[in-house]
Order: structure tokens, then sequence, then C-alpha cells
């Protein structure tokens, strides 16, 4: 009875939803339609009666004392399958004690199950954004499975294989957060019982991804209970490590320490005995609500009572220590259990690898695809370590792996040509764990292909420039595309043609356009002529890749009309740029007089002072147009009386001209022979002086440069 009162204890704010004015950030409203078996078998078998619907009786007592006023709560007993019960939340107490006062039996009819189900259709159309649970209690193998040899039996399971099936599909297509759980008592089960029952299972797991729970004993059902109320909660019920809630009890004073945030916390005090129990009489912001009483019919087996403790305005609790002061003293008969609901929450999505980004998977998962299943917490701790997670498919249960940029879960898998069907359970062990449904349908990978439009195409070498396009129409499954997907096929679209020829590929609409290009340029035309053979390669986003053949033909044309741009235009321009490269470089290499240097002229005669003749010093630079343009490469020159001076490059001497060389001449003193003169220039200096006897008079030509 002890592992029984500690197992009851466990019963993590069931259901504990929201609180009355609860804010658009606490727990979603939960609608739960619970299918009870109330039929003969809990009562009593060959072996004599039962207390099994005594705790079946009070099971559904403690769903009820933990829901919240904002959320519904209806049951469907199978001695009344066509009729379903609602809870008024509003008259708690008085609820409690008419389940307890329940004395009804009879079979055990899937169409209490059908019932539950139209029940949550219904209650849909007024919140669709809130969760849906169904839960099916039961100890026995419904009466439509009872006889494997009779004429019904395949229908009856067809029909009710249709019946999950399409309830379903409804959920998915209605975009519903649905859960559910069988809850089965097998103890009192012979071994043809136990096998319809395991058809019951298999049709539940596989038509509805549900949950299977079953007990064995009559006290079992409470446990089971229990882990299912702790489901719906968000309370980690499996993992058997110690509670991350702590709390000590001193005197009429319970503290609570919480490590993470938290919707409400629940009380539960139970005892074997018919105890009172002791009211929490919290201050500050802080309200409560109960105690409620549930206890077993008949004789006395289990007494408990539920208090909910949270804020008033139902903003989320943080982490932290709380002080609950009883009214009283708590009896020591009575085992006493905290239970929280976590405000912790996360998102599932899909994902498709293309190249090195994530983009949503949507409807796009393609038989062969790659799928990365993607957890994310909505409040991510200051130590993620705090989180674990698994993807749970076909039984077998794989963890996800920490991806610290997106700061979420990831789970990567090959999508095959069935449905993939799986759950996502995100866990912090001893106190949290969620589990969330997902479903990859892959389609077939549509046939891509490339239909070539434009047959014979030619054009002359010379128009390709202009030319109009070879059109590749692409169509998916035979029909033609949208033009967002044929810009995506442009993406990593490749042509390759096996002669010289450029090319340039566009969209235009939902068609590919190829236009030929000159293979350089239109002016250096060397591009091929004659047939040219193509190929068009383009990989879609299922990973798909197709090509198209194709070819044109390039006409050749004269020589001359071929490269009439460069005859007529490009070599005449080169020419002259030559030219006058020529021309500049000459002019700039030129050698030219200092612009200082300056020539005297004297003649003497030598017969009396009257007949000595000097001109003023002339300067040899010529005029600018002469100085800087003149004869390229030619040095300047300059004519002075009867010599002639030519510029020398990179000094200020300049050279006396071959043809003003005569025998007998004096260059700075230098008496110049009949063979030396004529024969090469020669230099000279500033202040040297040349002196020529004319036979008439002495010519004395003196230069200076400063």
């Amino acid at each position: 009875m002890k592992q029984l009162l500690i197992a009851t204890c466990l019963l993590l704010v069931w259901l504990l939803p929201g609180w009355g004015a609860a804010k658009e950030d606490g727990a979603r409203k939960r609608t739960v339609v619970l299918v009870y078996d109330d039929s003969g078998s809990m009562r009593a078998n060959k072996s004599g009666p039962l207390d099994r619907w005594k705790y079946a009786s009070y099971a559904l007592q403690s769903f009820v004392g933990l829901l919240d006023e904002k959320d519904a709560f209806s049951y469907v007993p199978m001695s009344r399958p066509s009729q379903e019960i609602s809870v008024s939340l509003q008259q708690r107490q008085q609820e409690l004690d008419a389940l307890r006062r329940w004395n009804s039996s009879k079979d055990t009819p899937f169409q209490a199950v059908e019932t539950a189900m139209q029940s949550l259709k219904r209650q849909v159309q007024t919140n669709k954004d809130g969760e849906f649970w169904l839960i099916v209690l039961t100890d026995g193998v419904f009466n439509d499975l009872e006889s494997p040899n009779s004429p019904q039996y395949a229908s009856n399971k067809q029909k009710m294989t249709d019946t999950l099936q399409s309830f379903k599909k409804w959920t998915e297509q209605q975009n519903l957060s649905f859960h559910s759980v069988l809850i089965t008592m097998e103890s009192s089960l012979n071994s043809a019982e136990k096998a319809q029952m395991n058809t019951f299972k298999a049709m539940w797991q596989e038509q509805l991804n549900g949950s299977v729970m079953s007990t064995n004993g009559e006290d079992g059902i409470i446990e089971s209970v229990n882990q299912a109320a702790a489901l719906i909660a968000n309370r980690d019920p499996f993992s058997q490590a110690e509670d991350l809630v702590k709390t000590s009890l001193q005197g009429n004073m319970l503290k609570v320490n919480i490590p993470f945030p938290i919707h409400r916390m629940t009380i539960v005090q139970q005892s074997s005995s018919a105890a009172e129990a002791s009211q929490i009489v919290p201050g500050g912001k802080l309200v409560s609500r109960g105690p409620y009483m549930m206890q077993t019919p008949g004789s006395v087996l289990l007494t408990g009572y539920v208090s909910q403790v949270a804020y008033r305005d139902g903003s989320v609790m943080k982490p932290g220590e709380y002080e609950l002061p009883f009214a009283k003293p708590v009896s020591s008969a009575q085992q006493m259990k905290v239970l929280v609901e976590p405000a912790l929450d996360y998102t599932v999505k899909l994902y498709r690898q293309e190249e090195s980004k994530l983009v949503p998977a949507d409807a796009k998962v393609y038989d062969g695809s790659t799928v990365i299943v993607e957890a994310k917490p909505s409040e991510v701790p200051a130590n993620p370590a705090y989180f674990s997670a698994s993807v749970e498919m076909g039984g077998s249960s794989e963890p996800m792996n920490w991806n610290r940029e997106r700061q979420a879960f990831q789970y990567e898998l090959k999508a095959g040509s069935s449905d993939i069907r799986g759950n996502i359970s995100m866990n912090i062990k001893g106190f949290y764990q969620q589990t969330k449904e997902f479903r990859i349908q892959p389609k077939p990978k549509p046939v891509l292909t490339l239909q070539v439009m434009t047959q014979d195409w030619r054009a002359p070498v010379t128009e390709l420039g202009g030319s109009p396009p070879l059109v590749i129409r692409p169509l998916q499954d035979g029909k033609p595309m949208e033009a967002a997907e044929v810009e995506k096929l442009l993406a990593g679209a490749k042509v390759q043609l096996d002669e010289r020829v450029d090319y340039e590929l566009k969209r235009h609409g939902n068609e590919l356009y190829l236009y030929p290009k000159p293979y350089g340029s239109d002016t250096f035309n060397f591009t091929y002529t004659g047939k040219v053979n193509g190929t068009l390669r383009v990989l879609d986003g299922a990973g798909q890749r197709v090509s198209a053949k194709f070819s044109f033909t390039v006409d050749d044309v004269s020589f001359l009309e071929r490269y009439h741009t460069i005859l007529k235009v490009i070599v005449p321009g080169a020419m002259l740029l030559i030219a006058v490269s020529i021309l500049l470089i000459g002019w700039t290499v030129r050698p030219r007089f200092h612009r200082r240097g300056l020539m005297y002229y004297e003649l003497d005669q030598s017969l009396t002072a009257d007949w000595v003749h000097q001109s003023e010093p002339e300067l040899l630079r010529n005029k600018w147009w002469k100085h800087y343009l003149g004869v390229p490469f030619r040095a300047e020159r300059r004519t002075v009386q009867s010599l002639t001076f030519i510029a020398k490059k990179g000094a200020k001497a300049v050279y006396i001209a071959k043809e003003s060389q005569v025998e007998g001449m004096l260059i700075d003193g230098s008496y110049l022979t009949a063979e030396e003169a004529g024969r090469e220039l020669k230099s000279l200096y500033p202040n040297e002086t040349v002196m020529i006897d004319r036979g008439y008079g002495k010519e004395v030509y003196r230069y200076e440069c400063e």
C-alpha cells in the first residue's frame, strides 16, 4: 500500500492547465475526453469480486480535481456508449461527489470511443488552438473484437481501423495538437483475450500514433493514469530521476524551491484513511484553490486532497523559493507531494538541406530527400545541457543533436517512399517531458524534362550578337513549370558546347532562352562556323539531374565581311596611333639647346678699330614650335653667321656641324686639319671659342651657358 501511496502522489498537476484569467503566455487550454470502462469485468471475474472499479473511479476523480476552470473535461462511460457526460469545473466538488456515487456497469462497446471522437470534433470548433486529448481506460477487449471466428469480426475490425484512421487524418487536416493514450488493465485476461487486446493496441498505435500504458494488479491503474496525466502536464513521469523540485515542511510552513519557470504548483495530500485536509493560505500575489477531496467509492481505500497554487493574474512563476503556510499542521497520516507544471515549450519544424542553407520543407519533401527535424525550445536555460531530446520512429528511439548556433535540437533522416510519422520528446530529467508529433509525407519525385522548342536554328557568324534565342521549356510531369521554379533551375544550369561558340542563358517567363554569342567579340570574331552540338544540364529541388541535347548552325561569311571592322577601322586606326606615337616619342627624345645657351659673334678685319664688328649675343634656342616640335628624333639646329650648331643630348655643350667645319679652324685653340674637317661633329663647351680666318678677317664665336 505504501508503494501505491507514493505512486499516487506522482499525480503531477495531471492536466494542470492555465489559471483563471491566464495571460497569453500561459498554458494552452486543454480539452480532455476520457472513455471510462465501467463494465462488469471491473467489479468481478471468475475468481470473485474486484476492487478495480474503485481505483478507476479514484483515478477519474483525480482528473477532475486537477483540471483548471478554463479547460474542458468530459467522459463517456461504456455503460452508456452514446452519452457524453460533461463535468462542470465551477462546481468541482459536487462533480467529484457525483463521480464517486456512479454505480453502473454493462458491456465494452467501441461505440463509446466513437462518441468521444465526435465530442472532440465538436469542441474543436470553439477552440482550435488548444490541446486535445483522447484517453481510453479499459480492462478488457471491446465487444466488437471478442469473437475472432464470427462472420462480423473482419468487418468490425476494419470498421474500427477506418474510424481511427479517419479521425487521425481529420486532426492532421485541422492542424491540431492532438494526443491519445490507451490505458489497459490486463491482469485478469486469458491468453486469447490478451491476443485480442494486442490487436487493438496495435491499431491504436498504428492509426493514431498513440501511447499505450499497460497495468497489472487492481491498483496499477492509478499509476498508469498518473503517468498519462503527467504527460498531459508536460511532467517527466518515466526517468526515475531525482525530483528537481525541492520541498521542506516545518510545522505548518511548506517551502518549495523550483529550478525552472512553472505555470502553477499542485499540492497532493493522500492517505489510506478518511483523514481531513489542511487548507493552504498563501499571501501576496499567490492564490490557492481547494482542497478538493477524492475518495474511493464504497469502502475507503484511498482519500486524497488536491490544492492548486498560482499567481492571481495567471503569470508565470519564476524560479526560486516559495513559502506556502497551512491553516493548521499537516497530519502525519497523510503523504504529501508537490507537483508542478513546467512553463516550457518547443516548436517542431522540418527543413531541407540546400547547399549550406536550411530551407523550410513545407510540402516539398520527395522520395530520397534529406530532411532535418528541428525541435527549438522557446526558452533555453543558462545551461542547455539540462535539456535532452529524442526522436521515436517505428518503435526505436534515437537522440537528437544540439545545434549551438541555432539553439535547437536536430535530427537528420532520409525520406523514403512511404509516410514517416514520429514523436519528438524533450526532457529535463525529474522535471519536464513534452512529446510532440511530426509527420512527413514524401511525394514521388516529379519527372523533370527539358523540351527544345527551337528547331533548325541558324544565323550568320556576323549576326550572333543580335540573333534570336534557342527556346528550351522545362516540364514537370509533362506540364510547364512556374516561373519561380524555372528561376531556381537557372541558378544551377550548365551548358556545354562542343565548338568555339559563346552563349548567354536567361529565363524568360517559364522558359529558358539560350543566345549563341561570338567567340571573343564581334570585332575579333573567332567563332566556329558550321553545326554546333550542345547539352543543357539542370538540377531541380528534388536532387534530380536532367539534360537536353540541342544543335544549331553558324553560317560562315567572306573574310572581308567577317573582319570588315578590323580592316576598315582597327588597322587604319592602329597605323595612325603608331605614327602619332612615333612622332611624340621623336619629339620627346630629340636633343634641344639649353634654354640659357648664348652665342657671341665677332668679325675682326685687323685694319682699324672701326673694322671690328661685334654682334649682340644670340640665344641658340629656336622659336617655340621649332624648339619643342621640329623634326622628330633630329637634334635642334641653329645657324649663327657662317656656322651651324647642333644640340647635344644631356649636356650644355653643343656640336659644330660637319658642313660648317673648315681647314685651319681653331676650336678652343685646337687646329683643325684638312683631314679632320668634316669627318665628325666637334663639341663646343661653354666659355670656349671658335676662330676662323677668312682672309678678309677673322670670325670669332664664343659659346656661353650658365
